[in-house]
Protein backbone atom coordinates (compact mmCIF):
# COMPACT_ATOMS: atom_id res chain seq x y z
CA UNK A 1 0.00 0.00 0.00
CA UNK A 2 2.94 2.32 1.22
CA UNK A 3 4.16 1.66 -2.93
CA UNK A 4 1.27 2.63 -4.40
CA UNK A 5 0.74 5.95 -2.30
CA UNK A 6 4.02 7.03 -3.55
CA UNK A 7 3.84 6.17 -6.77
CA UNK A 8 0.41 8.50 -6.80
CA UNK A 9 1.58 11.09 -5.58
CA UNK A 10 4.84 11.17 -7.30
CA UNK A 11 3.10 10.38 -10.47
CA UNK A 12 -0.59 11.73 -10.24
CA UNK A 13 -0.94 14.36 -8.45
CA UNK A 14 -1.31 17.81 -10.14
CA UNK A 15 -2.00 16.01 -13.73
CA UNK A 16 -4.83 15.85 -15.94
CA UNK A 17 -6.94 12.48 -15.67
CA UNK A 18 -7.77 12.98 -19.52
CA UNK A 19 -4.15 12.71 -20.58
CA UNK A 20 -4.05 9.07 -19.82
CA UNK A 21 -1.51 8.43 -22.22
CA UNK A 22 1.30 10.64 -21.04
CA UNK A 23 0.62 9.72 -17.53
CA UNK A 24 0.99 5.80 -18.18
CA UNK A 25 3.93 6.86 -20.53
CA UNK A 26 5.65 8.93 -17.71
CA UNK A 27 5.60 6.04 -15.12
CA UNK A 28 7.32 3.73 -17.54
CA UNK A 29 9.72 6.03 -18.60
CA UNK A 30 10.93 6.87 -15.01
CA UNK A 31 10.33 3.19 -13.74
CA UNK A 32 14.18 2.72 -14.83
CA UNK A 33 14.81 0.03 -12.01
CA UNK A 34 11.66 -1.59 -12.16
CA UNK A 35 10.44 -0.64 -8.28
CA UNK A 36 7.25 -0.26 -9.27
CA UNK A 37 5.22 -3.72 -9.36
CA UNK A 38 3.21 -4.45 -12.26
CA UNK A 39 0.08 -5.08 -10.46
CA UNK A 40 0.72 -0.90 -9.39
CA UNK A 41 0.76 -0.07 -12.60
CA UNK A 42 -1.87 -2.08 -13.93
CA UNK A 43 -4.38 -0.85 -11.30
CA UNK A 44 -3.51 3.10 -12.11
CA UNK A 45 -3.76 2.13 -15.41
CA UNK A 46 -7.58 0.80 -14.72
CA UNK A 47 -8.18 4.18 -12.73
CA UNK A 48 -6.89 6.33 -15.13
CA UNK A 49 -9.55 4.84 -17.96
CA UNK A 50 -12.39 4.65 -15.67
CA UNK A 51 -12.44 7.69 -14.25
CA UNK A 52 -11.66 9.35 -17.65
CA UNK A 53 -15.29 7.59 -18.92
CA UNK A 54 -16.79 9.16 -16.40
CA UNK A 55 -15.75 11.95 -16.93
CA UNK A 56 -16.87 11.90 -20.34
CA UNK A 57 -19.86 9.99 -19.40
CA UNK A 58 -18.82 7.18 -21.62
CA UNK A 59 -18.14 3.73 -21.61
CA UNK A 60 -14.68 2.76 -20.66
CA UNK A 61 -13.83 1.25 -23.66
CA UNK A 62 -14.49 4.30 -25.95
CA UNK A 63 -12.32 6.10 -23.54
CA UNK A 64 -9.59 4.37 -24.27
CA UNK A 65 -9.72 3.57 -27.99
CA UNK A 66 -11.72 0.45 -29.17
CA UNK A 67 -8.87 -1.32 -30.89
CA UNK A 68 -10.87 -5.07 -32.10
CA UNK A 69 -14.48 -5.09 -33.39
CA UNK A 70 -14.53 -8.46 -32.52
CA UNK A 71 -12.45 -11.28 -29.86
CA UNK A 72 -11.44 -14.37 -31.47
CA UNK A 73 -12.77 -17.14 -28.86
CA UNK A 74 -10.92 -20.24 -28.54
CA UNK A 75 -13.44 -22.99 -27.14
CA UNK A 76 -10.80 -23.30 -24.29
Amino acid sequence: MLKMKRVASEFLLGQDPLNTERILSRIRCCDVYGWIDYPIKAHIDYALYDLKGKILNVPVYHAGGLCREKVRWSGS
